[in-house]
């Protein structure tokens, strides 16, 4: 009996065994075959634009003066301007450093350039008569001019009616030399208690305003002149680490919301 199951039933199991491998095999490769048709059907008709990255929702986000220049590439932005763009202690600190990698942040890998000149404690009439310092400017060919008129340089140096007069000047020869540049003027920090500094700013509002220019106005983000906290934000007349930060913060709201 034994014999009987060995000879004749094995074979048959071994045949059922052989049939549903198979048909197993067939079930699997029909059905592979209709998932690749289905994912072939989906992309059909796809374009090399469907298929390209979409952009992160930060750098979609961007707008005002960085907005108008995101076909740039890279985006160019010059800042320009007196003791008060640097930090001598912490370079990489200093204002338009910190406004350099906050953009940076925002924007693709390698979609921003940034060129800074800086010409210390140099007054107007200096700046103006050399020349060397304006063609910098103009040869850096920048999207944005953050521009420093040099009034609190020319403390003790330059009238104030020379100061606004020299800032004409300069400003008519950049509109004429970088035409599709934004010119930004940004007035240097502000100092405590500076009565006759605070009038030269006020002279500044007002030729900003006749000849509508763009104004990046970070005052407000400030300790009021006449409040003594404000000198935690200053070192010997100029922005310290935290005075910086203040100064930075408030340029790269304005760049992206203006």
């Amino acid at each position: 009996m034994k014999n009987f199951f060995y000879y004749f039933v094995t074979p048959f199991l071994i045949i059922i065994l052989m049939f549903g491998h198979y048909a197993y095999y067939e079930f699997y490769y029909d059905a592979a075959a209709e998932s690749n048709g289905e994912a072939a059907d989906a992309h059909e008709g796809e374009t090399l634009e469907d298929k390209k990255p979409v952009e992160s929702e930060a750098v979609q986000e961007v707008g005002g003066f960085i907005g108008n220049h995101k076909d740039a590439s890279p985006i160019k932005i010059t800042f320009f301007g007196s003791d008060s763009i640097a930090n001598r202690h912490h370079p990489d600190q200093s204002w338009p450093a910190l406004v350099t990698d906050q953009l940076s942040s925002l924007l693709p890998d390698g979609h921003l350039e940034e060129t800074i000149i800086e010409i210390g404690r140099m007054h107007s009439l200096d700046f103006y008569h050399d020349g060397t310092t304006i063609q910098q400017i103009i040869d850096s060919e920048p999207d944005i001019l953050l521009y420093e008129p040099l009034l609190l340089n020319d403390i003790g140096h330059v009238r104030p009616i020379d100061s606004i007069d020299i800032l004409g000047l300069t400003l008519d020869r950049l509109s004429r030399e970088l035409p599709h540049t934004d010119i930004i003027i940004v007035p240097a920090n502000p100092l405590y208690n500076s009565a006759f500094y605070l009038n030269q700013m006020e002279d500044l509002g007002a030729f900003v305003r006749e000849n509508n220019l763009h104004y990046a106005d970070h005052w407000e983000s400030w300790p009021a002149y006449t409040d003594e906290s404000l000198n935690n934000f200053l070192e010997n007349g100029r922005p310290n680490s935290q005075g910086h930060a203040i100064w930075a913060d408030f340029i790269v709201d304005y760049l992206i919301h203006e």
